[in-house]
């Protein structure tokens, strides 16, 4: 028996384990990413369903026409809407970094989802107004309709199919 060639051979072996070793470490690696990627997007497209229906809560709650419900309960269902965007906001950050169609120049849902919650706060101290059935679209101050927009939009840019209706 010749010890040079058996140890040449432990050696091959050696190697090839070697290299099966670093392709599955290779391949761990890669689907953690993927799996970070898809939760992050996951998460601010989660996000986003979550403030939209806040915005709709808040709007329900003002346009009851019973008029019991108090103003602190709809400013309270507002700074709810609130959390959900520093929600949004935080999600978008991380999302950001795994999608690049997040990333495009000018697209830039998290500030507009805060102006519009900025107005709709002005807009629940006006005792004049009711907001109308499902959204209005001609109506300025209802926002429903353009969070609706942004929140479809977001679903397409995270590469989501899109939803029923839209």
């Amino acid at each position: 028996m010749d010890w040079q060639a058996v140890g040449v051979g432990v050696a091959a072996v050696a190697a090839g384990l070697s290299a099966i070793s670093a392709g599955a470490s290779w391949f761990s690696a890669y689907s953690f990413y993927r799996t970070l990627k898809r939760t992050s997007v996951d998460a601010f497209v989660a996000a986003a369903a979550a403030l939209q229906g806040g915005v709709y809560k808040t709007i329900k709650l003002k346009a009851n026409t019973r008029n019991d419900i108090p103003l602190p309960q709809i400013l309270g269902a507002f700074e709810d809407a609130w959390a959900k965007w520093l929600v949004l906001n935080q999600t978008a950050l991380v999302a950001q970094r795994y999608n690049k169609a997040l990333r495009e120049p000018g697209y830039d849902p998290v500030s507009k989802l805060a102006r519009l919650l900025s107005e709709l706060e002005e807009n629940l101290y006006d005792l004049n107004w009711r907001p109308h059935g499902d959204g209005d679209p001609k109506d300025p101050k209802d926002i429903r309709t353009e969070v609706d927009r942004i929140v479809y939009e977001i679903h397409v840019k995270a590469g989501l199919p899109r939803r029923p209706g839209n």
